[in-house]
């Protein structure tokens, strides 16, 4: 459920900045903030707290490039629940066995 909130909410802030829609791309930066807090991402959650400022600034090539650290930020996290999330292999169905 969050990688898909997460997913929707990436999407959102890249249209509302291409839009120039400030206001909307930082209320979508401070509900991904809180996502990062759930997920104990603080460099995410940080990324989230300087792309709100940004949007604040109006200004653009900052928030673009903070958007772009949230999404990395995202990912790192989201590829260690892929890899935890897998069961560990059987001794039965090791194929070095």
């Amino acid at each position: 459920m969050l990688i898909e909130t997460t997913l929707v909410d990436l999407h959102d802030a890249y249209a509302t900045l291409r839009a120039g829609d400030f206001v909307r791309a930082e209320f979508v930066a401070h509900r991904m903030k809180g996502i990062a807090r759930i997920l104990d991402a603080d460099e995410t959650v940080a990324a989230c707290g300087a792309l709100e400022m940004y949007c604040q600034q109006r200004d653009a090539m900052r928030a673009g490039a903070a958007l772009s650290q949230i999404e990395l930020g995202f990912a790192a996290v989201y590829r260690t629940f892929d890899v935890s999330d897998q069961p560990a292999p059987s001794p039965a169905s090791d194929p070095d066995s």
